[in-house]
């Protein structure tokens, strides 16, 4: 995926109008992982893995995952 492809995901851009659902939190956490795994890609001084906070109204949540297996 690229840049465009995750703004349009979340900003709702080249969308229609009935298309336009609210992300779920498992959907947007997934976005975020696909985007630092595809940097993680392309750039060979991103690190091995990611923290991600996860904020609610219920607290925050902390996630770790790895970004590459190699």
């Amino acid at each position: 995926m690229n840049d465009t492809c995750f703004l349009s995901q979340v900003a709702f851009k080249n969308l229609p109008k009935e298309a336009r659902t609210p992300l779920s939190k498992e959907q947007v956490v997934k976005i975020v992982k696909d985007g630092f795994i595809s940097a993680a890609e392309r750039d060979i001084y991103t690190g091995d893995s990611v923290v991600v906070n996860i904020i609610t109204k219920d607290g925050v949540q902390v996630e770790k995952f790895p970004l590459r297996r190699d």
